[in-house]
């Protein structure tokens, strides 16, 4: 049962760690439960790696745990194999006389008719589409987040499962005395949460559809939540995003911003390039850019925008502007 629910939440098994019986043991489960693509994964990995060596073993387990399809295969492989088959007595010792007796029944059944050998495709992964899934319907959920007045559901089990840290804070800090745990965060928009959500659940940002918003959440992420709740591989989606984007009106004072965050020395990336982008921007478009978003820099990034300012007046030997 631990392997499937392991499977559920991971889309992986590691079949090299287990027995022929322990496969076919996952598959009856995957039958049971309807998990059609894990069943399909478990025939994959017992019929590819079928061989002389331990077909008897799938035999007897097969057999045992009443799985006619494998049984079958088995038997297919050991017609193809024949003489190589019959002749080994320490197999036969294995599958016991009565098995033995079956296959050759299979055998006189068959008569000249080898069956060919199968054409085995390997299944196709399907755990992000599962979880693109989970995000987009937020079914059975357990608990809320409260920001700015809007109530976002989620997930504890897969949200904890990001970091350390964000399972201790959800261990530690819900009210309650409510139906659904509720959680209070005051630092970040509805936006940047909802982002956190789409990567920790599929990877991607399914939710937010306006490039803008996606990067402004990312730099709320980045400046917020990364360092307390040790989000390393969602800081490393975050950059991506930051890296790649366009940079416009709405998004330069966001991202100029991120630039002079104490977290981010060392990132030559966005403390060189993207800082030397936006402050490019900035000076070429200042008249198109919203004045009040301005007042949420620091000293230092004020700083820097007036001195690229003063050198573009320099540099196109603008002495003032009037404001007539």
């Amino acid at each position: 049962f631990m392997l499937i629910f392991d499977y559920v939440y991971s889309g992986k098994i590691e079949f090299l760690s287990l027995e022929i019986d322990q496969i076919m043991k996952v598959l009856i489960g995957a039958y049971q439960f309807g998990n059609n693509i894990l069943a399909k994964e478990c025939k994959y990995d017992l019929q590819s790696n079928l061989h002389l060596n331990n077909i008897f073993p799938f035999l007897k387990h097969a057999n045992e745990l009443k799985l006619e399809s494998m049984l079958t295969f088995g038997f297919e492989y050991c017609l193809r194999n024949w003489i190589a088959v019959s002749s080994n007595k320490n197999g036969l010792e294995i599958i016991g006389l009565d098995l033995f007796q079956e296959l050759t029944m299979y055998k006189i059944k068959s008569g000249d008719t080898i069956p060919p050998p199968p054409t085995l495709e390997p299944v196709k992964d399907n755990i992000i589409e599962d979880f693109i899934k989970v995000r987009s319907k937020m079914e059975h959920c357990d608990a809320i987040c409260v920001i700015q007045s809007t109530e976002i559901p989620f997930h504890r089990c897969l949200v904890a499962g990001a970091s350390t840290a964000l399972c201790q804070f959800l261990l530690k800090e819900h009210h309650k005395n409510k139906k659904l745990a509720q959680y209070v965060m005051n630092n970040i928009s509805p936006n940047a949460f909802n982002l956190l959500l789409d990567f920790i659940y599929c990877g991607e940002s399914i939710t937010l559809d306006v490039e803008s918003d996606i990067i402004s959440a990312s730099c709320e992420i980045i400046e917020h939540l990364v360092i307390p709740f040790e989000l390393v591989t969602i800081r490393e989606k975050c950059e991506n995003t930051i890296l790649n984007a366009n940079i416009c009106a709405e998004t330069v004072i966001p991202l100029f911003n991120i630039t002079y965050l104490p977290i981010n020395d060392g990132r030559v990336n966005l403390i060189v390039k993207l800082r030397s982008a936006c402050l490019n921007f900035l000076s070429s478009n200042f008249k198109d850019i919203d004045i009040n978003t301005l007042t949420s820099l620091g000293e230092a990034p004020m700083k820097d925008i007036l001195f690229k300012l003063h050198k573009c007046f320099v540099q196109n030997n603008i002495d003032g502007l009037s404001d007539s």
